[in-house]
């Protein structure tokens, strides 16, 4: 802006523009608006002074490299291919692409070039990419990065796949297979304070003696006593972590990053969004604050129910008001293969962070029923063998061995069956 007596002073930088204004005497000159968008931030260009990469700031309306300390008023010609697909992201998924899966529902953010053959959370073919629909989802408050790189995750993910005798041996090389997609997984973080009443009868033991007329003498036992107590919780739980998309396994997702740091959470950036593709976020915030305000209950219960100082409770009851309830939108970086074995899908995640894997496992049953066998035989024919050895002195010793055999096989056979069907349909 300059007064009349300081035009000649004053030369816009090239391809400024001058704007009516209503203030008499006054002049005002910006930016052009077809060359500098304004709802997105700095634009990256080549530096003339060292060719590094320098930012133009349409705020500021200059470029600065932030290397050499290079400076330049004259706007940017053009914007990289590169480029647009990071601003694209600001608003998380303005001018990108959507995958869509029309076997599961999945809808993924993805950049304008990127093609798939198949869904990374169902391995299904029947996907449409195409242009989003209706506005941009909520903009996130934070994003944690990517701290797993592709070949650390391709490299944990065949370790946890080779893990266990009753699997498929080739599932190490599905394990190192260029299959992983990264994606970033919207959540909401609810945080409120809990201020709960609770009721319950509680039990405290006594030892009472009395005499026994069996035995002839005195003898102890235990006698629980009933009666009725209550008591009062107030505490604060911050960052309760409620899956914002309805759309996948929310389960899977929650197990694998349940042991993922929050500390390292950056605010966001959509420069981090560049190579990974994103979840859509379908689960409004009102929603979000009520799932996690249902789970911060559950927590307060669990709470109230260590604080009793007794094993033995009954009819528990809390009543729990909630106050200073807060949400925020971060993504949370996650690795996903879908891969099919048979005539089955399977899915393998592994945590963005953490590294954590989780998923599921084809089994070999034919090694499930031997193993079954091999651990129930030596009880079953020592029992088999006792029973007619019971006529001989020797039977009574032969017949309870193989009975606690056998025992002892069952159990570990059940933990052995119960195992690799748990692993086959997590």
């Amino acid at each position: 802006m300059s007064s009349p007596d300081r035009i000649a002073a004053f030369r816009p930088p090239p391809r400024w523009k001058q704007v009516a204004t209503d203030v008499p005497g006054y002049e005002v000159w910006a930016p052009s608006q077809a060359d500098v968008p304004t709802d997105i931030g700095p634009m990256v260009v080549t530096c003339g002074g060292c060719g590094e990469q320098a930012r133009f700031d349409p705020r500021e309306g200059s470029v600065t490299c932030s290397a050499c300390g290079w400076t330049s008023d004259e706007l940017p010609t053009e914007v990289p291919a590169d480029d647009h697909r990071r601003l694209g992201a600001t608003g998380f998924g303005v001018e990108r692409k959507e995958l869509a899966c029309g076997a599961c529902g999945a809808v993924l953010v993805i950049e304008p070039g990127a093609t798939s053959a198949r869904c990374p959370f169902c391995a299904s073919s029947q996907i449409v990419i195409r242009e989003q629909h209706g506005a941009p989802g909520p903009r996130p408050e934070a994003i944690l990065p990517f701290a797993i790189l592709a070949d650390e995750c391709r490299s944990r993910a065949a370790a946890w796949l080779g893990r266990g005798w009753f699997h498929p041996w080739d599932l190490v090389v599905l394990g190192r297979a260029d299959s992983f997609v990264g994606v970033y997984v919207p959540f909401w973080l609810v945080s409120a304070e809990v201020d709960a009443e609770w009721r319950a009868q509680v039990g405290h033991e006594r030892q009472e003696r009395s005499w026994s007329p069996d035995e002839h003498r005195f003898v102890g036992r235990t006698v629980v006593d009933w009666r009725w107590e209550s008591g009062r919780l107030r505490q604060a739980w911050s960052d309760t972590r409620v899956c914002a998309s309805t759309r996948i396994a929310a389960r899977w997702v929650t197990d694998a990053q349940r042991d993922t740091a929050l500390d390292a959470l950056e605010p966001y950036d959509p420069d981090l969004l560049a190579g990974f593709q994103a979840h859509t976020c379908d689960l409004s915030e009102p929603e979000g604050r009520h799932v996690g305000g249902e789970l911060i209950r559950e927590l307060a219960r669990d709470a109230c129910r260590t604080s009793i100082d007794s094993p033995h409770l009954r009819t528990l009851s809390v009543l729990s008001e909630l106050s200073d309830e807060r949400s925020r939108l971060v993504l949370m970086p996650l690795w996903i293969s879908a891969y099919r074995y048979g005539e089955r899908t399977y899915v393998v995640l592994v945590d963005g962070a953490s590294g954590r894997v989780v998923g599921q496992k084809p089994v070999v049953w034919r090694r499930v029923w031997f193993a079954v066998g091999m651990l129930l035989a030596p009880g079953l024919l020592l029992t088999l063998v006792g029973i007619p050895l019971l006529l001989l002195a020797v039977g009574a010793l032969v017949l309870p061995l193989g009975l606690v055999l056998l025992v002892l096989g069952g159990v570990a056979s059940a933990w052995v069956w119960s195992s690799a069907a748990a692993s086959e349909t997590a």
